[in-house]
Order: structure tokens, then C-alpha cells, then sequence
């Protein structure tokens, strides 16, 4: 009688390692699935940044200094072709931007965030972009930024380059960037 309850205890310990066990496998594949969804949206807003960028400057003849509003500088959020810039789904954060030009005339931009999954194929088709430096951008502008830079999720791209992908290496890149089109 005392074997076949510890028997029991047994199989009931196993059975909820098991049910443990496929609750994490499932948790973990949701949490994968939520990572990919995140960095398709990212990806899809720099796209749309970009389109957004471009039109601003067929109707403008510039670049904006500024992507999200902030005192003392034209920005393409507020503006007629995009009213909101989109920003970060996972910590609302906005993406990184730098204007490339000199005083108010902006001849180009650089646009980038930082991806969650460093598997993620983008990462192979961003552009890399090196930093411009501050003599280079445009009056109002950001610094500029790594294409090759890692940051946490969400965060904003740094000065920084890290290593290109694929890489297993610890400070591979996670920054997909844009520049305009030329």
C-alpha cells in the first residue's frame, strides 16, 4: 500500500512536469510570435517614414530637420503628409533620426531602430549607414547614428557600430536603418 502512494505521488509529479514543461514551450513560442509581429510593425513604420520623408521633400524641396515635433524645429509630424509619426510599439519610444544637409537645407536623412529578434532577415538589407558627423547634418537635427549599432528593443539606435549580422557575437547588430533614396 505505501509503494503504490508513492508510485502515485510519482506520476503525479511527472505529469505536472509535463504540463509545465508544455506551458513554457507555448509561453515561449507566443512571446517569439509577439517579438516577430513587433519587429514587422518597426520595419512597416520606417517604410512608411520613409515614403512620408520623400513626398515632404517633393512638395517642400527639403528634408525636415526633425522627425517628431519639438520646439524651434520643422518636423514632419504636425505637417500635412503625416500628422503622427509612428513611434515604437513596445516602449512608445521614437525612432532615431538624423537630418543630413547644411543649415536649413536637408538633402538627405537617416532613419533606424532597434529590432528584437538579431535573426531577423532585415537586418541583412538595412543600410549600414556609418554616422554623419554634426558638420554634416542639419541645423535642428539629431546626431546621427551607427547602422551596425545594438540597443535593447525599442531603444534608440547609437553612435556606436557593433558587428554586422548574422553574428553570434554579444553586440551584433540590431539597429535596422534607412537613408533616403538617391
Amino acid at each position: 500500500m505505501k509503494n503504490l502512494s508513492l508510485f502515485r505521488i510519482i506520476e503525479i509529479l511527472v505529469f505536472l512536469g509535463l504540463i509545465g514543461t508544455i506551458v513554457y514551450m507555448q509561453f515561449d513560442t507566443n512571446n517569439r510570435t509577439a517579438a516577430r509581429e513587433r519587429d514587422v510593425i518597426r520595419i512597416s513604420s520606417l517604410n512608411q517614414i520613409r515614403f512620408a520623408l520623400e513626398e515632404y521633400k517633393n512638395e517642400t524641396g527639403s528634408f525636415p530637420p526633425c522627425l517628431y515635433q519639438k520646439d524651434g524645429c520643422v518636423s514632419l509630424e504636425g505637417s500635412d503628409i503625416m500628422q503622427v509619426v509612428p513611434r515604437d510599439p513596445l516602449v512608445n519610444n521614437q525612432y532615431t533620426y538624423a537630418a543630413i544637409g547644411k543649415g536649413s537645407m536637408c538633402t538627405g536623412f537617416h532613419v533606424g531602430t532597434s529590432l528584437e529578434r538579431t535573426a531577423s532577415q532585415a537586418l541583412l538589407i538595412g543600410s549600414d549607414a556609418p554616422p554623419e558627423p554634426d558638420s554634416a547634418l542639419c541645423a535642428g537635427s539629431d546626431p546621427d547614428f551607427s547602422g551596425l549599432s545594438f540597443a535593447p528593443a525599442g531603444q534608440p539606435c547609437a553612435v556606436a557600430a557593433g558587428t554586422a549580422q548574422p553574428t553570434d557575437s554579444a553586440e551584433g547588430e540590431t539597429c535596422f536603418d534607412l537613408r533616403n533614396r538617391k
